[in-house]
């Protein structure tokens, strides 16, 4: 799916239920797009967390006008277990993830 963002188009795909969300990224070893667009169906501060992640990534919090609401940049792929559990918020409920 090509979306937009602040003006920039992205190649992502889409988690938009439960089991998709769920799983993200985890255990992959690389994006084979720009990224991956996670789709709540109402507006919260959703957290995010790097369990099972190979590599690392900016999480790019976006509100309901598709306006960048906060950045999480260069998070690194965790190192054990502890540092994946670490949880990421943004400053303001957005839908998008």
């Amino acid at each position: 799916m090509i979306i937009t963002v602040d003006g920039s188009e992205y190649n992502v795909e889409v988690a938009d239920n439960f089991f998709s969300r769920m799983r993200g990224l985890s255990f992959r070893d690389c994006l084979k797009c720009d990224g991956m667009l996670f789709i709540f169906p109402y507006k919260r501060c959703w957290s995010m967390w790097m369990l099972g992640m190979r590599f690392g990534i900016d999480i790019i919090w976006i509100g309901d006008d598709w306006k960048i609401a906060d950045c999480s940049k260069n998070i690194s792929r965790p190192k054990n277990i502890l540092e994946s559990l670490k949880v990421y918020k943004p400053c303001e409920p957005v839908r998008y993830v």
